[in-house]
């Protein structure tokens, strides 16, 4: 390996070499008072030559380190410039040797270009042959290759593509929803086990979970960017793309420190409100209800439009807060209280069922039956029906009660 790391130092120095003779040639054809070749072409065969010699100097680097991916690159331009300098013997040949057919009369100092040209030709031949050969050298070692995929899998971790609360599309370093403030689901790539917001280890398995260097480095940036001078607006905007970056981070805290951060420089109030409801829900997705409702009254306060939402999401807040509710007294066997809980829940925000639909249709089915029972059956048939749109899984048997009084019509296959 000290042999190959020997002749690569050499051949990057033959590169400089080759790179600038290749440039000077170009240089003495275009401005030669005796070229054989026109103005126009002679202008066109400089700016190929400056090319090819200046990628010939730029492939020392490669060949001095013998620079890991950087064979391919370095190879073409070793067999461009070797193709290249044929040509430029021949050229070189026709202005150097005299037109007497004693080539003997020739000067000794064209002599020596001449079969300096030559030498470096040969040299740039063996380059390329020898790059073939040691290729390997360019690539990285088995040490490195074992290292590198440690890490990665060390670093790996397996999430959800989208939030489960918002269903956005997310990124697996995110801790965080940036939309929401949820947190993500994350499993360990090595074993599968369902890792906490902030892990850096693998409770099962004990592998490390490097923090995600890219978010890192964007939060860096963001912060020197947002520190610096400039008008209210972009500022304000600033601090609420750093919020959100904080939030991928899963830092909740910083999070809602940069929103204020916003909230502070900008001067229109509907921005001011949008800035709260993001607050609001990182907040209520925190556990911190009663802070998430005070910051969604003052926006309610200061657009009364309600541009940004926050009224419907107080609405979500609560429904959700109140079907839990609803869902314990269930389970507890408190029937009165959990159809109580419910329908609350479904008076906030009819929309949402919360899973607590199935309360309701519950004690729709036994009105149904009461009807029946009295001989109403077009009543009870109506209720029946708001108790199957409540509960589409039919928990509370409503489909099965209603097919038995109004079987559906099948229809009969024809006989071929």
């Amino acid at each position: 390996m000290a042999a190959h790391r020997l002749f690569f130092r050499f051949a990057a120095i033959i590169a400089i070499i080759v790179g600038l003779f290749i440039i000077i040639v170009g240089f003495l054809i275009l401005f030669s008072k005796n070229s054989p070749l026109g103005t126009l072409v002679g202008l066109l065969l400089f700016i190929f030559l400056a090319l090819i010699g200046g990628f010939e100097l730029a492939s020392f680097r490669s060949l001095w380190g013998r620079e890991v991916g950087s064979w391919r690159t370095t190879m073409m331009i070793a067999i461009i410039s070797a193709v290249t300098l044929s040509p430029l013997l021949f050229l070189g040949s026709s202005v150097l040797i005299t037109f007497n057919s004693n080539i003997l009369v020739m000067p000794i100092q064209s002599l020596l270009i001449f079969f300096g040209m030559v030498l470096l030709a040969v040299f740039q031949i063996v380059i390329v042959i020898m790059l073939y050969v040691w290729r390997k050298d360019f690539m990285p070692s088995q040490q490195e290759i074992e290292i590198a995929m440690k890490r990665m899998t060390a670093s790996t971790v397996k999430t959800a593509s989208e939030c489960p609360n918002c269903h956005e599309l997310v990124e697996k370093d995110w801790v965080l929803c940036p939309q929401c403030g949820t947190p993500l689901p994350r499993m360990c790539a090595n074993c599968g086990n369902l890792l906490t917001v902030k892990s850096e280890k693998c409770p099962s398995c004990g592998q490390i979970m490097e923090p995600p260097e890219a978010i890192n480095k964007t939060i860096d940036t963001l912060k020197k960017l947002s520190e610096e001078e400039a008008r209210p607006e972009a500022r304000s905007v600033r601090f609420a793309r750093l919020a959100e970056v904080y939030l991928k981070a899963g830092e909740t805290d910083q999070a809602l420190e940069s929103y204020r951060k916003a909230i502070h420089y900008t001067e229109f109030d509907r921005k001011r409100c949008n800035f709260m409801v993001k607050m609001a829900v990182v907040l209520d997705s925190s556990g911190r209800q009663d802070d998430a409702f005070k910051l969604l009254d003052a926006a309610l306060d200061l657009d009364a439009e309600d541009a940004s939402g926050a009224r419907n999401l107080k609405n979500q807040i609560l429904a959700r807060d109140t079907a839990q509710r609803a869902l314990e007294s269930h389970k507890a066997g408190n029937v009165p209280e959990a159809l109580q809980l419910a329908e609350k829940a479904l008076a906030i925000d009819p929309a949402d069922f919360r899973g607590v639909g199935f309360i309701k249709a519950t004690d729709l089915v036994g009105k149904a039956n009461a009807l029946l029972k009295e001989g109403k059956k077009e009543e009870a048939l109506k209720l029946l029906d708001e108790a199957i749109r409540l509960d589409p899984n039919d928990v509370s048997g409503a489909a099965k009660k209603r097919e038995q009084l109004v079987p559906t019509k099948k229809k009969k296959r024809k006989k071929k």
